[in-house]
């Protein structure tokens, strides 16, 4: 057992670190997605939901920035928002992600966008936190964006093919049933 002389009084572990023990001689660093705000502590905390601490020996923990989420408590990283849901917020003050509504989407493939785009007209999206809308089907059109339903061709109108944003009128000699 070392012994040193003069020794007056313990110091304290600094904020990040922690001794969890009586008699312990030195101080441990609070893990990824722990902090210690304060010096002197015995236990490290979790970061708070949509907050994360990336190295060890943190005495905060950060915020995820727009477009990122950090689900649960003791993250150590943030997660880019899933496929169909959209930044809370472009602030930092509005955390998380946020399904996005009916008659627009998300998808995974545009890393940089932060926002839910409306269906184009010829498409609708009646669910929540799509990542992709559907296309009108043959005899259906959609005119407008960011529609949740297609409407039927009306009476000597058609269209042909999927994702249709108008019907076509019959031509001279037919009509529809």
């Amino acid at each position: 057992v070392e012994t040193k002389k003069n020794l007056t009084a313990c110091r304290r572990c600094p904020s990040g670190w922690i001794n969890p023990y009586v008699g312990m001689s030195l101080c441990v660093e609070c893990e990824r997605g722990l902090h210690q705000s304060r010096a002197g502590k015995t236990e490290c905390e979790p970061c708070s939901v949509h907050h994360f601490s990336g190295d060890a020996g943190q005495h905060v923990c950060t915020a995820c920035p727009a477009g990122f989420e950090a689900p649960s408590r003791g993250s150590n990283q943030c997660s880019r928002c899933s496929e169909g849901m959209r930044a809370n917020s472009t602030t930092s003050s509005s955390l998380g992600c946020r399904p996005c509504s009916v008659g627009r989407f998300r998808p995974n493939g545009n890393p940089n966008s932060l926002i839910c785009q409306p269906c184009p007209a010829g498409f609708k999206n009646p669910i929540l936190k799509q990542g992709q809308c559907l296309a009108c089907e043959a005899g259906r059109f959609m005119q407008h964006e960011n529609s949740t339903i297609c409407n039927d061709c009306f009476v000597n109108t058609f269209s042909e093919r999927s994702a249709s944003s108008v019907c076509k009128d019959c031509p001279a000699g037919y009509f529809t049933p």
